[in-house]
């Protein structure tokens, strides 16, 4: 990351002496994850299908050995200031772009396996944070001071699986530009007189 006190310099200095503080600030980073389960880029068998009176074997798991960590990287650009020591304040703008996402790609059931896990979906969630601190009282012993903060963020899927336009499962529906949270869910029309549920045909 880097960071320039702006306010430090004498350009600023001589011309705004109650600019306590003025600095602008960015920093980029990455980081791993390694998904919920284990070994899912081996092939694994199952020993439990019976072979007669022994034990059999099948395979339950594809292997996948390209498969690697999902990766997020991290984008931060801010300022921040302070008047006169008493309003202090930092402005925020935020990218995290997931890379590598893992999905299990569904098989059909003609190849006896349900699917395989794949690194092919991508997810951006960037936005603003910003924060005020106020510094009202401090005279006497006595110390009042008041926080105001906000944060407005966006969520997206940027790279769906190839040759696929949406992914429906359960009560969630995934899209390239919408919502990673958009709901799925069957429109309701109201209730009848008998108070059951009524739902778009």
């Amino acid at each position: 990351g880097l960071s320039w006190r702006i306010s430090q310099e004498d350009f600023l200095k001589n011309s705004a002496p109650w600019l306590t503080n003025l600095k602008v600030k960015a920093s980029y980073g990455t980081q791993g994850a390694r998904g919920s389960q284990l070994y899912m880029y081996q092939a694994l068998a199952s020993i439990t299908a019976p072979n007669g009176n022994n034990p059999g074997s099948l395979m339950s798991q594809l292997a996948n050995p390209t498969l690697t960590w999902e990766s997020q990287g991290s984008l931060n650009i801010g300022a921040e200031f302070t008047i006169k020591n008493k309003l202090r304040g930092d402005l925020t703008y935020f990218r995290r772009q997931g890379m590598d996402q893992l999905y299990f790609r569904p098989f059909p059931l003609s190849t006896g396996m349900s699917g395989r896990w794949e690194n092919v979906m991508s997810t951006v969630n960037e936005g603003v944070e910003a924060a005020l601190y106020f510094n009202v009282i401090n005279k006497g012993g006595f110390t009042w001071n008041m926080d105001i903060n906000a944060t407005h963020f966006k969520n997206s899927i940027s790279k769906l699986p190839d040759g696929l336009n949406e992914i429906i499962t359960g009560n969630f529906r995934y899209a390239e530009g919408q919502s990673y949270y958009d709901y799925y869910l069957v429109e309701s029309r109201g209730i009848d007189a008998q108070g059951n549920e009524l739902y778009v045909g």
